[in-house]
């Protein structure tokens, strides 16, 4: 990668980091498998019989055993993480299993292992980052497979003939093919499948693009031309999904970046001028998503007509739904598979007629009920507080991208399942894996401009 230097920028001595028994080029391998394990999520692909994302993610794995730094398997560390990821991981299983047997179903493996499937995507991040250079360039493998991604989503959303008939063949956006059928008004799915997944997605895209900008900086006084490009594509692949929580998320991320690289003018400006452009493309698409936010439907009762219509549907949906699904079978709820995979099922929620929880909280409470819902938010404050003690550490403003997205995922995951749908798991715990290696570690100081066993790190 190359760095674009900001001849007015605030110059600083670079942060002098612990060496790193890490390689950037090999975490950026293990890192691009991962990268592209979450990029692939909605492809239709398979090798033998693993789909795609799954496949990388193997190879990710069998990457980071054969090229990991030497002793981070006999010195690795049980953190207060890996036990409640453990707990959370066991409980899905637990409760999706006792449900079924319960109700008479088949599990659903797809949901109840998910959570499996991501820690090992948290081990390859832990195995191969050990330091300030493999954490650049594991996150660099992370993301650029999303520039590819939010590229797509563009030209989708302008309903680009070739590209539109890759996503409809090729993917399995069930979503997408509805909106064509029935010729609604089209939002970008690219290769996740869902405009919400490829929201939360690219806002963890995001979120990781800030942080090598914010580090770069930190570390050089220069700002990654990679990380750049990456803020712009994913930005503008948010916007493609017409998805106003994510694009909130989005403007919070890149606000609180341009002021902690000290780039605020200079990314703002070109926040300015991308969103004129994005208006002068997609601008009356634009609109008829804000217009319908003010068009009550005749379903929406006196007393929400104040909500925009999203908001307000949703609250009808949870009260006549969700809400009513979940208090016939409060503590284990019904099977994570009720909303997607109930067709044939001898006993199912009377009350539940929409294909979509439309809310992490009541999916959750639908799907594993209250002790499925208290083990899900405890894992996601011990996220949260896993994220805010490495913004603690030796990497310092650099994971605050990282902390502004998890708070902000944990508001918008009130109306969408932005935490267990299948956009920003895949990158969400590599990300804390990623992290661990700062927790504690300590700056090494400057000896007369030497930098000793330390690394100042470069973000090439």
């Amino acid at each position: 990668m190359t760095s674009v230097d900001l001849g007015t920028a605030r110059k600083s001595q670079p942060t002098v980091f612990p060496a790193d028994p890490g390689k950037f080029s090999r975490s950026a391998v293990v890192g691009s498998a991962l990268g592209l394990s979450a990029a692939s999520v909605g492809l239709s692909w398979s090798v033998g019989s693993l789909n795609l994302s799954t496949f990388f993610l193997l190879v990710g794995f069998a990457l980071a055993v054969f090229l990991r730094p030497p002793g981070t398997v006999l010195g690795y560390r049980l953190r207060f993480f890996d036990l409640i990821a453990i707990v959370y991981a066991a409980s899905a299983v637990a409760i999706e299993n006792f449900d079924a047997m319960d109700l008479g179903h088949p599990p659903s493996p797809g949901y109840a292992y998910g959570a499996l499937y991501y820690f090992a995507a948290y081990l390859v991040a832990r195995l191969m980052v050990q330091g300030v250079e493999s954490f650049a360039g594991f996150l660099s493998g992370l993301v650029w497979p999303s520039i590819i991604v939010s590229i797509l989503g563009v030209l989708q959303l302008a309903r680009v003939g070739p590209v539109m008939d890759f996503l409809l063949n090729q993917t399995t956006s069930s979503s997408l093919a509805n909106r064509v059928a029935l010729g609604a008004s089209i939002r970008a799915t690219s290769t996740i499948g869902h405009w919400t997944a490829l929201g939360a997605y690219l806002c963890a895209i995001l979120a990781c693009a800030c942080i090598l900008l914010i580090l770069g900086r930190k570390t050089t006084g220069q700002i990654s031309a990679f990380a750049l490009a990456a803020i712009i594509s994913s930005a503008a692949g948010i916007v493609s999904t017409l998805t106003f929580a994510s694009i909130f998320v989005a403007i919070a991320l890149i606000i609180v970046t341009a002021v902690l690289a000290g780039v605020g003018t200079r990314l703002m400006a070109l926040l300015g001028v991308g969103s004129i452009v994005a208006w002068a493309v997609f601008g009356t698409l634009i609109s008829e998503r804000l217009d319908k936010q003010a068009t009550a439907t005749s379903n929406i009762p006196d007393d929400l007509r104040w909500l925009p219509q999203t908001i307000a549907y949703r609250v009808v949906l949870w009260n006549t739904e969700g809400i009513p699904s979940w208090l016939e079978r409060p503590l284990t709820g019904w099977g994570q598979g009720v909303y997607k995979e109930s067709e044939g099922w001898l006993f199912k929620p009377r009350a539940l007629m929409w294909p979509a929880p439309e809310s992490e909280w009541i999916k959750a409470l639908v799907g594993s009920g209250l002790i499925g819902l208290v083990v899900l938010l405890l894992f996601l404050f011990v996220m949260l507080g896993t994220m805010m003690a490495a913004q603690r550490g030796v990497l310092g403003r650099a994971v605050a991208p990282a902390v502004i997205l998890m708070i902000c995922l944990l508001v918008v995951s009130a109306i969408a399942p932005y935490f267990t749908g299948q956009g920003a798991p895949m990158l969400l715990w590599p990300l804390v894996g990623a992290l661990m290696w700062s927790i504690g570690a300590k700056v090494e100081p400057h000896r007369g401009g030497a930098i000793g066993n330390g690394l100042a790190l470069p973000i090439r």
